[in-house]
């Protein structure tokens, strides 16, 4: 580590005193050298400034992760993270979410580790397997299937950063990895018996990617997660409730978009009875053949009308047609509508006149945030419009706050509605003092007006799509 100081940053780090219950912010100024790692600067801060300072730590290298914290909103191993990387004058440090704080920085991880022992995480072979002499022999393209999924260290930052995970009943990322990790297994013979602990519960994944997102080991714990839905539908266990949801809402933003398109003399087209679903759900559900169906239907249509570009309004379409094969090896030119509206903003194409005073909040949908860094054109749309006044959530942009809606749970919702990532968002909504949540996206829609039922606070805030609200400015 250079000796040299670069800059001096300043530390909010949240306190809690378990003596007295009292919990408390403490600022520390920290003069950063080049290669400092946040747990360089809290051993700093403990050594010199302030020694009741309490957070856990073992291995400085990445390898036990117990020295994870969020940093600035998003769930970081301390000894990984290097100061400098943030390019921030201040940081927020407080302990990880969805876990008991002991003192300060310090979270009981039992809980964590409760759920893990759900799963069983050896390998599973018949009592006379193991009395045989001959090694159970795999090929290396056998082990490149789940080598990866064995680098998890249990920092449990994955279980913090999961919306799902505010109900207990969940099993959390890491289990459900760690579940798939002993299925790949071509010495595994458990299957059947692995899928019995997750079969009631792993359908309030949202496949919002935030486990994957923060993971310090990079493991793409969602993809395995969908490898497990694959599982359960394969064995016929599919969700037990499934509701009938259909709002008219979206199709007014449909029309929305077309009276926009008709509006800048944009050459456009709509396929009408030929346009199937994506299959973005059917295939996070692990549906993977009738997801295979509908892409088939649907590439033929786009090659059939030799489009130029596609707008979607739902970010799990835009998702879908870019990254998801085949889709994804048509190189489909795509945009979200957020995106194509900022781009007529920018041009000058779209001018919104009438002024609209609400207090809003955006919402980022994770399809179109998490998963494609689309931040920005929602909120130049939103800041285009006279009177508006726009706020951040909390948790914002990729720390952002799952609806709910995501991986078909739209429609298998049977958490009760503490439970609710929905219910938790709108409550954040409502601490901003906002008047207004807007989403584009048109599950957000659904689940976050049904919170702000659920919560009898639809005099107090209300739910708009982005269009919506251009529209009201037009």
């Amino acid at each position: 580590m250079s000796t040299k100081i670069e800059k001096i940053v300043e530390f909010k780090i949240s306190r809690y005193d378990p003596e007295g219950r009292k919990s408390y912010v403490s600022t520390y100024k920290v003069p950063i050298h080049n290669g400092t790692t946040v747990l360089d600067s809290l051993l700093y801060i403990k050594d010199n400034l302030d020694e009741t300072l309490t957070f856990r730590h073992s291995c400085r290298m990445g390898i036990c992760g117990s020295c994870a914290v969020n940093i600035n909103g998003q769930p970081m191993l301390a000894c990984y993270t290097q100061v400098l990387q943030l390019n921030a004058d201040s940081l927020v440090i407080e302990p990880i979410a969805n876990l008991p704080v002991i003192k300060d920085l310090v979270v009981d991880i039992q809980p964590f580790f409760d759920q893990y022992k759900k799963t069983t995480n050896v390998l599973i072979k018949p009592e006379e397997e193991f009395k045989k002499a001959d090694e159970f022999v795999q090929l290396p393209a056998e082990l490149k299937k789940f080598w990866d999924l064995t680098l998890c260290i249990k920092c449990s930052i994955c279980y913090s950063a999961c919306p799902a995970a505010i109900d207990e009943k969940f099993l959390g990322p890491e289990s459900l990895t760690a579940n798939y990790r002993f299925v790949a297994d071509s010495r595994d013979q458990g299957c059947p018996g692995r899928l019995k602990p997750m079969a009631d519960n792993i359908w309030l994944c949202t496949q919002c990617n935030s486990c994957t997102l923060f993971c310090p080991k990079l493991l793409s714990c969602a993809n395995a997660i969908v490898d497990d839905h694959g599982l359960l539908v394969e064995a016929g266990a599919l969700p037990k409730t499934v509701i009938d949801v259909y709002d008219l809402r979206n199709q007014e933003v449909a029309r929305t978009m077309v009276q926009v398109f008709n509006k800048l003399g944009v050459d456009f087209a709509t396929l009408g009875a030929e346009e199937w679903c994506c299959g973005d759900h059917m295939l996070r559900l692990g549906e993977k053949g009738l997801f295979e169906e509908l892409a088939k239907h649907n590439i033929e249509m786009f090659r059939k009308f030799d489009s130029n570009k596609i707008v979607t309004l739902s970010p799990h379409c835009y998702n879908t047609f870019r990254n998801d094969k085949p889709y994804a090896d048509e190189k489909l030119s795509v945009q979200h509508y957020t995106q194509f509206l900022a781009e007529a903003v920018r041009q000058g194409k779209i001018k919104p006149a009438k002024p609209v005073n609400r207090k809003v909040a955006y919402h980022d949908p994770c399809f179109l945030g998490k998963r494609n860094e689309v931040y920005d054109a929602p909120r130049q749309v939103l800041q285009a419009i006279p009177g508006l006044r726009l706020v951040e959530m909390r948790r914002t942009k990729q720390s952002s706050f799952c609806c709910g809606g995501g991986a078909g749970r739209v429609w298998t919702e049977d958490a009760q509605p503490e439970k609710r990532p929905c219910v938790n968002r709108v409550r954040e909504a409502l601490d901003l003092g906002v008047d207004t949540v807007a989403v584009a996206c048109p599950y957000c829609v659904t689940t976050l007006e049904d919170a702000v039922k659920v919560l009898d606070v639809e005099n107090k805030i209300a739910v708009k799509d982005v269009l919506e609200l251009l529209k009201d400015s037009l």
